[in-house]
């Protein structure tokens, strides 16, 4: 018979020592395998040059975000209304769901968005994700829906590699002292087009008002690290006076490389645009130039089929400009310019240049394009260095791992005593 004693006396069971610590080591490999198995990519991460990260095209419904990386790379987008729910995609306007390309520039337009309403992003390259130097995700303010439009023409052209063949998926970027940045791709063609009916204000958020004389810096960048810079004004952009050769940078406020003739009093009468055989992409090319302050000029633009002639006065500031009151049809022409200098004598000067094959079609889509509304200033944090992205840990992996981890502790603290 086993006594009262004999009960609370027995031998305590024990587990060994060996067990024990075989327990315990199995428990920390296998947690150290979920924790460590998906490296966490920070490393890679810093190393990653992100750069001109610019909010472009900001509208009450839309906007097209473009940046650069360092390496060739697939990029897209992660986005939504609230900053800890990117739960939207949106991918590259040159890419499909089941085929990204690896890309030095990236453009991604975000789409059905509401008027008046904060967003916030992060950019996805080769599966990272990229947020501001703060750890936070970039933010815009989308614009409220308005009626005021100005009477710009688009600002269209063309852009070709050195051989002269067009360039399509070129990106175009156009920007105005002090305001929000337009853009576009190239097509096919090589034309592009960017609708001027919306410039924002960057400090007032209104319809930003142009002069004639308004610098505009064009910039176009492609895929393989090609890029070029065009600085002009206002008036010259509908179209550009000439085709963009990608790799070369424009200015076309100079006055350089035209034909001219000097007068004994040392004023020029020149044509400034058309350049000499220049490729215009668009039936209407600008014809501009300067000669004797208030004298008449007549110009003939000549091609196989018609002669047009059109007859001005050269203004007080020695500059003229015409326009054709019909476009020109696609193909070789002529231009000859007369106007008398400071003697009387007639002045003879002639330019050849070239209607793109595809002109009138850039001008056939200038209402169909997407333009942007204006808005009270709206919030923009688009910063150029990225900080490390978001670890690929898997927290519930790790939550549970811990669990078993003080499971089975108290486990061999029950047993062994």
């Amino acid at each position: 018979m086993t006594s009262f004693t004999d009960i609370y006396s027995r031998k305590e069971v024990q587990i060994p020592t060996w067990l024990s610590f075989a327990v315990v080591i199995v428990v920390v490999v296998f947690v150290s395998i979920v924790f460590f198995r998906s490296e966490p990519p920070s490393s890679r991460a810093t190393k990653k040059v992100i750069k001109n990260v610019e909010v472009t095209n900001l509208s009450s419904s839309q906007v097209a975000i473009f940046w650069q990386t360092e390496q060739k790379e697939p990029g897209w987008i992660a986005y939504g209304s609230q900053e800890n729910k990117l739960n939207q995609i949106a991918l590259d306007e040159r890419d499909f769901q089941d085929s990204k390309t690896a890309r030095l520039t990236h453009y991604v337009i975000l789409k059905n968005l509401t008027p008046s309403n904060e967003y916030f992003f992060k950019l996805v390259n080769n599966k990272e994700l990229i947020a501001n130097p703060e750890g936070r995700a970039f933010s815009l303010s989308t614009l409220p829906r308005t009626s005021r439009v100005s009477n710009l023409k688009p600002a269209y052209g063309k852009v070709t590699d050195s051989n002269g063949a067009p360039l399509d998926n070129v990106i175009v970027l156009l920007s105005a002292n002090n305001a929000y940045l337009l853009s576009a791709l190239s097509k096919a063609s090589g034309e592009w087009l960017i609708p001027l009916n919306y410039i924002i204000d960057k400090k007032t958020g209104a319809l930003k008002v142009l002069s004639k004389d308004e610098v505009i810096k064009i910039e176009l960048f492609s895929d393989n690290g090609n890029r070029s810079s065009v600085q002009t004004n206002i008036s010259n952009l509908s179209p550009l006076p000439e085709t963009i050769i990608l790799g070369k940078n424009y200015n076309l406020n100079k006055k350089e490389n035209v034909l001219s003739v000097t007068d004994d009093k040392r004023v020029k009468i020149e044509i400034l645009f058309p350049r000499e055989n220049a490729i215009v992409p668009g039936s209407t090319p600008l014809i501009r130039g300067t000669g004797i302050p208030n004298s008449n000029l007549s110009a003939v633009v000549t091609d196989t089929k018609k002669d047009t002639t059109v007859k001005t006065k050269i203004g007080g500031d020695g500059f003229w400009s015409i326009s054709l009151a019909s476009p020109l049809s696609a193909g070789k022409h002529t231009l000859t310019v007369r106007t008398p200098d400071t003697n009387g004598k007639e002045t003879l000067l002639t330019r050849n240049f070239s209607i793109a094959k595809s002109g009138e079609q850039v001008l056939g889509e200038a209402t169909g394009a997407a333009i942007p509304t204006a808005s009270p200033s709206p919030t923009i944090i688009a910063n150029t260095t990225p900080t490390p992205p978001v670890s690929g840990v898997n927290t519930s992996l790790l939550v549970f791992s811990s669990l078993s981890l003080v499971t089975i502790g108290m486990w061999l603290l029950v047993f062994a005593l």
